[in-house]
C-alpha cells in the first residue's frame, strides 16, 4: 500500500500567505500574492505536462 505524501508547491505556498493576507491586511496585498500563485500555478503545469514544445511553437507563430 502507498503512503500519502504531502508534498506543497510554490503556487501552494503563496495561495496560503495571500490567504493570510487577505485576512489581516487587505485586498491589495493579497491579490498580488495571489497573482504570484497563479504564475507558479501556470509554471508547474507546464513542467508535469510537459507543454514547453507546445509553448515553444505558439512562440514561433506569434513572432510571424
Amino acid at each position: 500500500m502507498m503512503s500519502s505524501i504531502n508534498i506543497l508547491s510554490a503556487a501552494d505556498l503563496l495561495l496560503r500567505e495571500a490567504n493570510e493576507l487577505l485576512e489581516r491586511s487587505g485586498v491589495v496585498q493579497a491579490s498580488e500574492k495571489y497573482y504570484k500563485a497563479a504564475e507558479e500555478a501556470v509554471k508547474l503545469m507546464v513542467k508535469e505536462l510537459n507543454l514547453t514544445e507546445i509553448l515553444e511553437k505558439l512562440k514561433k507563430k506569434i513572432e510571424v
